[in-house]
């Protein structure tokens, strides 16, 4: 299965922009006075809120912590031009060595992994440290079947006939993908495509009937851009040692764009399972207000209630 994918080496690279407490603000150049001025608003609204329970004042504080949040990203970002894009009577040697350390803070080359050990070798460069980590995460994947759709229900035993009435038909409304780009968390990594969440974000007005095109011509050929088929898989430490391949798991960043029309598509056969109970009760797993803690809950509920009545529980 991971043949099918392109395995692209990815720079971790996030900007780190605190927005917790007034406290770590203090000593960033981009936080202007104002921004200091919301955030300890901000603060004595969460300590009256957290103290008394009053709902207005949670309110009040939810507004004036959005409030911070978008004064810190716009002063942010204010900053970041000023360095790449200094006025042209402050073209000093000052100016031009901010602009130098931004751009090699930004060249650091940080992937989040150390040394891996292969064949009892240790490797360091970066090349053969992706290609170990590739061959670990292929090995323990099967490739993609080319059966046919037909042969596949036949093989999974799965009923010709159901009592539930199939599923309408996937509408795709400008509105809906409008407000799906609004929501975008702009500092997210873009895929393989390169076309990052901020822009998206900040053009999703003009975007969005764009995509709604695409994803309509997507849904009726049952064709997806190429750019859509690939994404950079970025190796993630989970235990044990850490020169050991096979402690790490692959995380696939794909296209946004990509994303988005999945959520729709997932959305649609989710509320057609939900609303005629298609999905069998006691699945917790990718359910809505469901999780393993929900699971486990009323596993623990059942063993207590056996233990009340006396009855054995085997697990």
């Amino acid at each position: 299965m991971w043949n099918c994918f392109k395995t692209t080496i990815t720079k971790a690279v996030k900007d780190h922009i605190p927005h917790k407490t007034a406290k770590s603000k203090d000593g960033h150049p981009w936080v202007t006075m104002e921004t200091k001025r919301l955030i300890r608003k901000r603060d004595r609204l969460y300590k009256k809120s957290k103290k008394s329970g009053n709902a207005l004042l949670a309110k009040k504080y939810k507004e004036v912590k959005h409030q911070v949040q978008k004064s810190i990203r716009k002063s942010y970002w204010e900053y970041i031009e000023s360095i790449i894009l200094p006025p042209q009577d402050e073209t000093n040697f000052g100016t031009m060595k901010k602009f130098w350390i931004y751009i090699k803070h930004k060249q650091t080359d940080y992937s989040g992994i150390t040394e891996i050990k292969q064949d009892g070798k240790l490797l360091t460069d970066p090349l053969q440290k992706a290609g170990a980590l590739n061959a670990q995460f292929q090995s323990v994947f099967t490739p993609a079947s080319n059966i046919s759709h037909t042969e596949f229900v036949k093989q999974c035993n799965m009923p010709q006939n159901t009592p539930c009435p199939p599923i309408s038909k996937l509408i795709i409304k400008t509105e809906g993908i409008q407000k799906l780009l609004h929501n975008l968390n702009p500092n997210k990594a873009a895929g393989p495509d390169e076309i990052k969440p901020r822009f998206l974000k900040e053009l999703s007005r003009e975007i969005a009937p764009i995509l709604t095109i695409i994803f309509e011509k997507s849904i009726k050929t049952g064709v997806v851009p190429d750019d859509w088929k690939t994404a950079h898989v970025s190796p993630v430490y989970k235990k044990g040692q850490n020169y050991n391949t096979e402690n790490y798991r692959p995380i696939s960043l794909t296209c946004i764009c990509c994303k988005l029309l999945e959520h729709i598509v997932v959305k649609h056969i989710m509320k057609h399972a939900d609303n005629h109970n298609i999905l069998y009760p006691l699945q917790h797993g990718f359910r809505r207000g469901r999780s393993c803690e929900t699971q486990l809950l009323e596993f623990i509920d059942d063993v207590s209630l056996n233990m009340e009545n006396g009855k054995q529980t085997d697990i």
